[in-house]
């Protein structure tokens, strides 16, 4: 289900003072068996720009990055090499031309802002990703039909801490002016037919999130941070309309389910 949280405007836009955010997470021993509308435990998101990280935060390993079989050159954030995924589920018929999206070579340039930064480049970056507009303090943002239900919504993509770890998280903007929290946690127990994955819940909330256009069609891809999940998986999500819901239609009318799960075809966690 897509768990939503409500704020009066972009708050993580303010460097000075950003409030705290109740994002819906679970603890790495939550269970995959909740049902739609399951209460579960919060947790404090915070804009990464209100203070210098901590002596933890800034001893916390950094995601490996996967391994490139060109040579980076000069100013280059990272090189992911053609055939570097495999699909590992598939519940979508989009998922072949996902694959094909994430397994042409791709490069990143210039700098990441942090270690969630680089693991989005480096395992969520392809030419068919969303053009973000740089709104500032970490905000991103476009306009498009992310729902795919013929209604462009303003969506930000945030930077931001959540319990000590960086993350990047979506939220959708809605009539009133406010912006909802888009939460992936509970995907894995909506998808039918889905196999059973460790701490899913746990790993889908502190993760980093983009945009992918797939032949017109929007998906939201999902990497755990490497502290969380080293497997190196790529989560697609997309949204299906909650039952007796009536339009027009607000992002809690929707609810996230897994589309494909890739996997690189060398486990990173093999290379050391």
């Amino acid at each position: 289900m897509a768990m939503i949280v409500k704020t009066s405007g972009p708050v993580w836009r303010t460097g000075r003072c950003a409030a705290a955010l109740a994002l819906l997470c679970a603890v790495a021993c939550s269970n995959e068996t909740g049902n739609v509308g399951d209460d579960i435990p919060q947790a404090d998101i915070t804009n990464n720009e209100t203070a210098p990280p901590s002596a933890e935060e800034a001893s916390s390993p950094s995601p490996s990055k996967p391994v490139a079989e060109e040579a980076q050159r000069a100013g280059e954030q990272g090189v992911r090499s053609a055939g570097f995924y495999r699909l590992a589920w598939s519940g979508d018929k989009q998922c072949e031309g996902l694959l094909s999206v994430l397994n042409d070579a791709h490069v990143q340039t210039g700098k990441a802002a942090d270690y969630a930064d680089a693991q989005a480049r480096d395992y969520l970056a392809t030419s068919s990703n969303v053009e973000w507009a740089d709104a500032g303090d970490g905000v991103q943002s476009a306009s498009l039909d992310y729902f795919n239900d013929g209604v462009a919504r303003l969506i930000e993509r945030r930077r931001g801490m959540l319990s000590g770890n960086r993350i990047i998280a979506l939220w959708a903007g809605a009539k009133s002016g406010d912006f909802q929290h888009l939460d992936f946690g509970h995907a894995g127990a909506n998808t039918k037919g889905f196999p059973q994955y460790d701490n899913l819940h746990t790993k889908l909330t502190y993760s980093v999130a983009d945009i992918v256009d797939i032949s017109g069609r929007y998906l939201t891809l999902v990497a755990p941070l490497a502290d969380f999940d080293k497997s190196g998986a790529v989560f697609a999500m997309s949204w299906r309309l909650k039952a007796g819901a009536a339009a027009p239609y607000e992002a809690q009318n929707y609810y996230p389910v897994v589309s494909c799960v890739a996997e690189p075809a060398k486990s990173n966690s093999e290379e050391g």
